[in-house]
C-alpha cells in the first residue's frame, strides 16, 4: 500500500457559502408565502463556513479489481456567533472516474444524542355513580417516560456516491463539527487517478429568527477542480 504523508492536509473546500436561491424559492412555494430576508440576515447567514480537508489517501493493487483506495477527510463547521447550523450535508461523488465504486463509509452513524419523551397515561378504569349519572375514574394519572437514541450523523453510500448528513436532534442543540470521515473505494486499473466531486450544503438559523436559510458550496476544490482520493 502506498504510504501517505502524515503531514498531508490538502484544502478541499473552505470557500464562502452562498445562499441557495433555488431551495429558498422551493421553500417559499411550499409555505405559500415569500420569506422576507433582510440584508443584515443575509450577511449573517453567509458568514457561516464549512471546511473540508483531505488528511490522507493511499491505494494498493488488487488483482481482481485493479486498485483499492482509502481516504480520510476532516470536516469542520464554523458558525457565526449569532447563528447556528440546523443541518449540514457533505456529498462525495466518483462519477468522474467510470467504474469506481465506494465500498464503505465511516462513520455511518455517530454523535448519538439522547432524547427523552414523557407521555401522560390516564386511568383505564371508569365507573358511573348510580342515580346521578356522574362518571368517575379509579386510580391516579401516571406518566410513562422513554429515552431514545437520536443520531446526529448518518452516513450513506451508493455505488459511486457517499453522503454524510448532520441534523440537530432537538431544539436548541448546538451542532459543532470537527471529525474525521473515511472512504474505502475500488476502481479498475484502466483509471490512473481516482477523481471525485465534492458538494457541501447547510441550513442555518439566525438566533432570534424563526426560519432557516439554505446555504450551498458551489465549488469542489480550488477553482472547481476535482479532488484526488488515492494520493
Amino acid at each position: 500500500m502506498d504510504q501517505p504523508d502524515d503531514e498531508q492536509r490538502d484544502d478541499v473546500f473552505s470557500e464562502q457559502l452562498e445562499i441557495d436561491e433555488g431551495e429558498l424559492h422551493d421553500a417559499n412555494h411550499e409555505r405559500g408565502k415569500v420569506l422576507e430576508i433582510s440584508d443584515q440576515i443575509r450577511l449573517l447567514a453567509k458568514q457561516n463556513r464549512l471546511s473540508l480537508f483531505k488528511k490522507r489517501a493511499l491505494r494498493k493493487a488488487n488483482d481482481n479489481v485493479g486498485w483499492l483506495a482509502e481516504a480520510e477527510l476532516q470536516f469542520q463547521s464554523h458558525a457565526h456567533p449569532d447563528c447556528r447550523f440546523v443541518q449540514v450535508m457533505l456529498g462525495v461523488t466518483l462519477d468522474m472516474s467510470p467504474g469506481a465504486k465506494i465500498l464503505a463509509v465511516q462513520p455511518d452513524r455517530a454523535m448519538v444524542h439522547q432524547v427523552k419523551l414523557t407521555e401522560a397515561l390516564k386511568p383505564a378504569f371508569e365507573a358511573t355513580i348510580p342515580g346521578i349519572g356522574l362518571k368517575t375514574t379509579l386510580g391516579a394519572e401516571t406518566a410513562s417516560e422513554q429515552t431514545f437514541d437520536q443520531p446526529v450523523l448518518t452516513g450513506y453510500n451508493g455505488e459511486d456516491r457517499a453522503i454524510w448528513t448532520f441534523r440537530i436532534p432537538a431544539k436548541g442543540y448546538e451542532l459543532s463539527l470537527n471529525l474525521p470521515l473515511h472512504l474505502r473505494m475500488e476502481y479498475p486499473s484502466t483509471i490512473d487517478i481516482l477523481r471525485a466531486r465534492v458538494q457541501v450544503s447547510a441550513r442555518v438559523a439566525v438566533r432570534g429568527w424563526a426560519d432557516f436559510i439554505p446555504l450551498i458550496g458551489k465549488k469542489s476544490g480550488r477553482g472547481q477542480t476535482p479532488i484526488y482520493l488515492d494520493r
